[in-house]
């Protein structure tokens, strides 16, 4: 018995330290000046592929790297990749954080795309929310559109 625990503390030690190093790859983007956008690309890229890798092992770990590293997707337009994990996540009962960053995301996207449909209907769904760090956000956006009947702007 004693001879697994060592194993087993290094096998825990290593999904802590993947974790770790894409934290840090995401504060290094923010840190360091950009030398070149395929630069960029690639290591947005290999953020996605982590947490795409991540989704079905532990998905809470796989919402806490997207959350801390979403506008950089923005940044990319990559709003399909956005899109489909922003409604995955919020499908998904077993992610505790904070879904406000979620509908955020797809108001942001659905506005760029003038989609007033689906707007709407996200604009339903935050009315249920009770608390969200960006739900001051969201509510400003959905004031500014009900007192413009439904113009879209780029906030």
């Amino acid at each position: 018995m004693l001879l697994r625990l060592p194993l087993i503390l290094l096998f825990v030690a290593s999904l802590f330290s993947d974790t770790k190093d894409v934290f840090t790859q995401i504060v290094d983007l923010e840190r360091k000046p950009k030398t070149s956008m395929d630069e960029y690309v690639k290591e947005v890229k290999q953020i996605k592929n982590f947490i795409i890798k991540n989704e079905k092992s532990d998905e809470q770990k796989a919402y806490e790297i997207f959350s801390y590293a979403f506008y950089h997707f923005l940044n990319l337009y990559d709003f399909e990749f956005l899109l489909k994990w922003s409604e995955k996540f919020l499908k998904n009962r077993k992610i505790k954080k904070d879904i406000s960053l979620l509908y955020y995301i797809q108001i942001r996207i659905f506005n760029s795309q003038n989609n007033t449909e689906m707007l709407s209907k996200i604009f339903k769904e935050t009315d249920k929310m009770k608390q969200g760090k960006l739900l001051n956000s969201i509510n400003e956006i959905q004031n500014w559109y009900k007192t413009n009947k439904g113009k879209l702007n780029q906030f």
